[in-house]
């Protein structure tokens, strides 16, 4: 090689390293005080960053970026899975969790219009339990299944809480409230339709008990209130009449 040649090969790679050079400079800014001789700071600007295991250079570990959506942060698991996803998207942040087959396991949002949090709990991606913050300074705890719909219910507020059971087709069969006529609670058992069937709670003169015919109107009650006296006597007035027709 002539010294020309290698003075023209010496050329090409200034350039290509200046070309290098100016491409990583896109990305990095170096910080320094005035007056110091070593660099304070450095800024790195870019879409992704990619975190491998040292003893294993080609294994993803970690993934930090930002897109459309988004910044995002990826924990991966030894399979190259992401296991852990903190992110916000849409401005509303979040945190889930998932399995090792991508399913959700736990979910944490923070509602961005509210600012109310959820916490809620999957099954391999299926819906178990809720738990949010709502309106009217409330909290509610959930308790769901395969379709997503709650099959019992807790909710307090600062004035009152509610327990709710409901059944497969969505009827409320079971209330229990702290917000009873008289300050005292309640206790409300459902037909199927969701009808009131029995209620116990506090009167004026202590505990009742009110129990609901098949047409939804009381039909007892303890203490003795006289609700099915009417019918009484109406069947025994109707059962008089027909002895008096046999009578005669």
């Amino acid at each position: 090689m002539t010294p020309e040649t290698e003075l023209a090969h010496l050329r090409q790679e200034v350039a290509a390293l200046r070309k290098q050079m100016k491409d990583l400079l896109h990305f990095i800014t170096i910080e320094r005080e005035k007056g110091a001789e070593v660099p304070s700071g450095m800024n790195l600007r870019c879409g992704v960053i990619t975190f491998q295991n040292p003893h294993e250079p080609q294994k993803t570990q970690m993934l930090m970026g930002g897109s459309e959506k988004g910044p995002f942060v990826s924990l991966w698991d030894s399979k190259e899975k992401g296991r852990v996803i903190l992110s916000v998207e849409k401005d509303e942040p979040r945190v889930t969790l998932y399995t090792g087959e991508l399913k959700q396991a736990v979910l944490l949002l923070a509602n961005p219009d509210d600012g109310c949090g959820l916490v809620a709990a999957y099954d391999n991606g299926r819906p178990r339990a809720f738990l949010k913050a709502g309106e009217g300074d409330s909290g509610c705890v959930s308790i769901c299944h395969d379709d997503g719909h709650a099959r019992i219910t807790m909710r307090g507020t600062e004035d009152s809480g509610c327990l709710l059971a409901v059944s497969p087709d969505m009827q409320a069969v079971v209330k229990i409230s702290s917000d009873g006529l008289n300050g005292g609670g309640l206790v409300v058992v459902n037909s199927p339709n969701g009808k009131p069937s029995a209620i116990l709670t506090h009167g004026p003169s202590g505990g009742a008990v009110i129990v609901n015919g098949p047409d939804g109107q009381p039909s007892a009650s303890l203490p003795d209130v006289g609700f099915d006296r009417g019918k009484r006597e109406e069947r025994e007035g109707k059962t008089g009449r027909e002895v008096s027709s046999w009578q005669r």
